[in-house]
């Protein structure tokens, strides 16, 4: 019944031996299809065996299937090497994934570059590889993009990641003494009021004296100025030593702290939180795709936003401009590093990385799963740690130590001459209370 009806059965691009070729239509330059045919007439009854060795995996291997893809290249994270010959020329984690990929898959590579990542403009229009992709030109993209939501279709996420704000620290010195007094905290002065009481107290019972002359003694202490009395008593005397020496102990402390201060200035971070990051007027540079991690509902906030790529912004940085920089935190320390002058904020909104691919891709099942065996084995982190032998690092420490001028040590000077004013007046002091205690004396 089956040879009387001729039946006949078809499938296209790829099948066993027993059927045969009908048709072959080129669709453009590297990719064709072909329809196969398998003619009733050949076996006397039909059944499930017909289609028994249909049934296999058509993307184990493409036999030089050419695969369309779309490169940014970055000098950092994706770099191109024109002297060596196919995917060996992309480097970087992008490049290994996309060499380790279509090497297995046994795939040849057309590569179309772009100037920039893919985005979208302000309409929502796809700009860069994202508008390639949509129009079917290229079917994946070997940057890495953040996992996002508003993509149609996006690879199995192999990697974590994070954003991070990077800005430039606020060094300053201290230049008045309103400033000065604002870096020591109450607490400093609780315990110096309290010390000053109980030292004061132990003078007065080890000297025999009233209570302004041993305040007068511990200023002189103090000041390191010699005494005017001393305990006749040993243990007296040894106390009394004790007190010398503490005096002399803290005020070689808080001249040094203070001598600190002036020389080394203060390091601070400035951004290190989105509302930090918007409640500055500094302006922000990065990419497109990084503005929708930030909250930009104020109209003043999207004029400060300046799409930007971070290596640029990187360069503004080092230079001393007041800016800061949103980059992704594996991009950012690839092109700067935390140090003296710049601050790179802890990682905020943690996300994923995937690679972008066009919709219904005949390779994105097979795609997914090489990518989930390679997360899963190591690989992708072991790629990533060889990258990380490229991380900039911070130059050798004798060559970021500043030297010392004298214009550094003015602030010696200044405390000597506090301390000369302190010990006139002390020395003023003395001399008008002998004055009264002799006409006390008299008196009586």
């Amino acid at each position: 019944m089956a040879a009387a009806m001729r039946m006949s059965f078809y499938i296209c691009n790829v099948a066993p031996s027993p059927w045969d070729s009908v048709k072959s239509k080129n669709v453009d330059e590297y990719n064709s299809w072909t329809l196969f045919r398998y003619s009733s007439i050949k076996i006397p009854y039909i059944d499930s065996s017909l289609c028994q060795n249909l049934y296999f995996d058509k993307t184990r291997d493409l036999h030089g299937h050419v695969v369309n893809l779309g490169v940014f290249v970055q000098s950092s994270t994706l770099p191109f090497d024109d002297m060596k010959v196919g995917l060996d020329r992309f480097g970087g984690v992008n490049g290994e994934i996309a060499k380790e990929i279509w090497t297995k898959l046994n795939a040849n590579a057309s590569v179309k570059f772009y100037k920039t990542m893919g985005t979208f403009d302000a309409k929502g229009n796809p700009v860069g590889f994202y508008e390639d992709l949509r129009l079917h030109r290229i079917d994946y993209a070997m940057n890495m993009i953040f996992f996002r939501y508003f993509w149609k279709l996006q690879t199995y996420p192999h990697e974590s990641s994070a954003i991070c704000i990077i800005s430039y620290k606020d060094r300053s010195t201290i230049g008045s003494l309103r400033e000065l007094l604002s870096t020591i905290t109450s607490t400093f002065w609780i315990i110096v009021i309290i010390g000053s009481v109980i030292l004061n107290i132990a003078l007065k019972f080890l000297l025999n004296e009233n209570i302004s002359s041993s305040c007068l003694e511990l200023l002189r202490m103090i000041i390191s100025v010699s005494s005017l009395k001393e305990p006749q008593q040993y243990t007296r005397r040894f106390f009394f030593a004790y007190i010398i020496v503490l005096t002399m102990m803290t005020n070689f402390y808080f001249q040094s702290s203070l001598s600190s201060i002036s020389i080394a200035p203060s390091s601070k971070p400035v951004i290190d939180s989105e509302e930090s990051l918007l409640k500055s007027d500094l302006i922000i540079y990065g990419r497109a795709s990084m503005r929708s991690f930030l909250n930009l509902s104020d109209p003043k906030h999207k004029e400060r936003y300046v799409n930007e790529e971070f290596p640029k912004c990187a360069k503004r940085l080092l230079q001393g401009q007041r800016v800061a920089c949103i980059s992704g935190c594996i991009s950012s320390r690839y092109n700067i590093y935390e140090g003296g002058r710049v601050h790179i904020s802890e990682e905020k909104r943690h996300t994923f990385m995937s690679f972008a691919v066009r919709d219904n891709w005949p390779l994105y099942f097979r795609v997914n799963q090489i990518l989930r065996r390679m997360s899963e084995g190591g690989l992708i982190v072991l790629f990533r740690r060889r990258e990380m032998r490229l991380f900039k690092r911070p130059p050798r420490f004798r060559k970021s130590i500043k030297r010392i001028t004298m214009r550094d040590a003015n602030f010696a000077f200044y405390v000597w001459n506090v301390g000369v004013v302190v010990s006139s007046c002390v020395f003023m002091c003395e001399i008008f209370l002998a004055k009264i205690k002799t006409k006390i004396s008299v008196a009586f």
